[in-house]
């Protein structure tokens, strides 16, 4: 066999292509991006920048985008920590600190999000040798088929000075080579070591020390053999350095490197363009009629074999055998040209006999012995499957040159439109439950647009016809790749996300003109209540305000807490009243300046109010909930039916703050339960304790005469004849 290696560069990447030019087949090509950095086989100075015990490993600073993962089993003794012997087998946190300098390599590149697996154990490769600097181990390649050139090349190493502490590997190229050409190679690699531990004293903290060769002089040093006839290059600095490497490695073979000179690309020429274009296939078709389906995953590379239109023979078994032997030559030559490393499977055609079964298993080993990547082979299961390994030499053709398609995402298949169209209504029609829009516009892609609009316009009426909304659908060039949508709403104005309303005051209370207010002591002197009278030691209930001022027939305390809308009143702060007025603005000027005849109860009441609106401005405080207090039951209300001709009783007071004491000047409550302690009833109840509160129980609502209504209660008393003493002016009430 002649072969022929063809080398075309170009701006954007570098092809390569060996040719088999007796049968005219392409037999391997490599292609490299020009922006793609070899770092594979580089050779650093790194340091350990951190220690993980829990994988007993290290992650290693080389100037790498990512750390470096070096596991422990790839750290040479050389540099453990003093003192620590490597027979006991340490752990490495206790042989490795943070810090420590070395000489590392990488096996294998960053891919993805994980970084480079880096050794210390250093190889420098040649053309037919691997020296070794950090291993003392001399070997021969594992395809050395006979006993006899193993026994040949360990005579011959044996006379090599190797210098102590290194050692060599003698590649499958140099089997058949003589002593001279094995002495030539490993002076080159010794020349290239020393130049490697100068720059390493040199340098300081990470760096590179030592480069991989180019793609080209890869290629040569790999296949290079007494087969190829001719190495043709197009570009001229290329062309110079595999030169001057094949005269510095043979220099006999050096007339084999030519420069090209042809008229047009190199690889038109010789019609390779249109091979190359089987490696992008998912399907290769075969000879016989079968094919080959090849899937590559996150996990595994899976080949599927098909018999397809193979009926040239006589039965199924001996179709799936042939089938088998042709697909297993065809696989091995794909795998090295695609590049595909990692596990691979291999679903062959179910075959009974089991020597067809071994002789499909060896028919691929034997396809694949020109592979220069490590290989591992298994057996052929019960259910025709074989499992493969094969050594990552750099990324796969699809990984380089592909992206995930932008349709489907990487699956291979996309919804068809009508399940697209389900999709889709299901999310409009979630949107126009929720009430809150008017129109929906649904941007989609073409098919499923003419889908919805010549299939589903039942379903479109029905949604517009149930939410009363208004539902378009538009077409959107864009979603032509993703096959997505997108919903724009148009809100209904007042109902979504629309601020809470707040609650006006009653207009007649807001016609009403604004008026001075006047201060408690001064309206109860101007308009002095008339004798209250006493019904078990409490005081008589509160006048209410006439029907000229109280036009709704609403008492005092009704028409007040329906304006403040509180549970609480008088508890809020000057700084909530000033924020909200609507709320917190009680009607007070009207309901004092109204001619009303008020007890010391009823001035104690508007006392606290106007003090309450007129504090000082205080931190707010946050409001409570809104409840209103339940009204009591007919059964649990005690107060006696008023007698005939006495006027109905007004509304009571709320229950003064506890914290104000009894037995001192406070409210002009505190002050007049004090006064009318001494005062009996007439019915021989007995005097209430010095300082306790005195009860008051609660009046029904009504308008007329508090001096009446008590006169009424007691039956006219001594008590209810007495005069009232003078009103005392109230003291600041205490907060509560």
């Amino acid at each position: 066999m002649t072969t022929k290696m063809l080398v075309q560069a170009d701006p954007e990447e570098l092809r390569l292509a060996i040719v088999d030019t007796e049968r005219d087949e392409l037999l391997n090509v490599e292609i490299e991006p020009a922006d793609h950095i070899q770092t594979k086989g580089n050779i650093y100075k790194a340091k350990v920048v951190r220690v993980e015990p829990s994988l007993q490993s290290a992650f290693v600073e080389y100037g790498g985008r990512r750390h470096g993962f070096l596991p422990f089993g790839e750290i040479h003794p050389f540099y453990y920590r003093k003192g620590v012997d490597p027979k006991k087998r340490p752990r490495i946190q206790e042989a490795i600190a943070n810090g420590t300098e070395l000489l590392i390599q990488t096996v294998k590149e960053e891919r993805g999000t994980k970084g480079a697996s880096l050794t210390t154990y250093l190889s420098l490769a040649g053309r037919y040798l691997v020296l070794t600097p950090m291993s003392d181990r001399v070997g021969v390649s594992r395809k050395a088929e006979t006993t006899g050139q193993r026994k040949r090349m360990k005579e011959i190493i044996a006379s090599l000075e190797i210098p102590e502490g290194m050692g060599i590997i003698v590649r499958t190229n140099g089997l058949d080579q003589p002593e001279k050409e094995i002495k030539r190679d490993l002076d080159y690699l010794l020349r290239l070591w020393r130049g490697l531990e100068k720059n390493r004293d040199e340098t300081k903290g990470a760096a590179l020390l030592h480069m991989e060769s180019s793609p080209v002089i890869r290629a040569i040093r790999e296949y290079y053999n007494e087969e190829m006839e001719e190495i043709l290059i197009d570009d001229p600095v290329l062309y110079r350095d595999a030169k001057d490497y094949m005269k510095a490695i043979m220099p006999k073979a050096a007339k084999v490197v030519q420069r090209y000179k042809g008229n047009g690309p190199l690889f038109q020429a010789f019609g390779i363009e249109a091979k190359l274009d089987i490696i992008h296939q998912r399907t290769v078709k075969l000879p016989s009629g079968g094919s080959i389906v090849f899937d590559a995953t996150e996990a595994l590379t899976a080949i599927d074999i098909n018999s397809g239109k193979s009926t040239k023979e006589h039965g199924i078994e001996e179709t799936a055998y042939k089938t088998n032997l042709e697909a297993a030559k065809v696989i091995a030559k794909q795998l090295r040209m695609r590049d595909i490393g990692g596990l691979v499977v291999i679903d062959f055609i179910d075959m009974v006999g089991k020597e067809h079964i071994k002789n499909v298993e060896k028919a691929l080993e034997e396809a694949m012995e020109t592979d220069k990547a490590r290989l591992q082979f298994g057996k052929i299961s019960a259910f025709g499957l074989l499992e493969m390994t094969r050594q990552r030499l750099r990324p796969a053709v699809h990984e380089a040159r592909t992206r995930a398609c932008p349709h489907c995402r990487g699956t291979g298949t996309v919804q068809i439109p009508a399940a697209r169209a389900l999709a889709q209504l299901r999310a409009i029609e979630t949107e126009a439950r929720s009430g809150r829009y008017t129109q929906l516009t649904l941007a989609t892609d073409a098919d499923t647009a003419v889908y919805l609009l010549n299939e589903k316009r039942s379903e479109i009426d029905r949604i517009q016809e149930q939410y009363d909304l208004k539902f378009l659908v538009a077409v959107d060039p864009h979603r032509a790749e993703t096959h997505g949508f997108e919903i724009d709403r148009e809100r209904r104005s007042g109902v979504v996300n629309a601020p809470k309303e707040r609650t006006e005051r009653p207009a007649a209370a807001k016609d009403q003109p604004q008026t001075q207010v006047v201060p408690a002591a001064k309206a109860a002197a101007e308009n002095p209540a008339p004798a209250a009278g006493r019904r078990g030691g409490r005081s008589a209930p509160m006048a209410a305000p006439s029907n000229e001022a109280n036009p709704g027939g609403l008492g005092f305390f009704a028409r007040l807490l329906q304006e403040m809308e509180i549970p609480s009143w008088g508890m809020e702060s000057s700084t909530d009243k000033a924020q909200e007025p609507e709320l917190f603005e009680p009607d007070i000027e009207a309901v004092v300046e109204a001619p009303l005849e008020t007890s010391q109860v009823g001035t104690d009441i508007a006392a606290e109010i106007v003090e309450s609106t007129a504090e000082p401005e205080a931190a707010p405080r946050k409001r409570a909930p809104r409840r209103r207090k339940p009204a009591l039951k007919s059964s649990e209300r005690k107060e006696e039916a008023p007698k005939e001709n006495s006027p109905p009783q007004a509304a009571p007071k709320r229950r003064a703050p506890k914290k104000a004491p009894a037995n001192k000047t406070g409210t002009g409550e505190s002050q007049q339960a004090t006064e009318q302690e001494g005062v009996s009833s007439g019915e021989g109840e007995k005097e209430p304790t010095k300082g306790a509160r005195p009860r008051r129980r609660r009046g029904r609502r009504g308008s007329g005469s508090s001096a009446a209504a008590g006169a009424a209660e007691t039956g006219g008393g001594a008590g209810a004849a007495e005069a009232a003493p003078a009103p005392v002016a109230p003291t600041e009430p205490q907060a509560s």
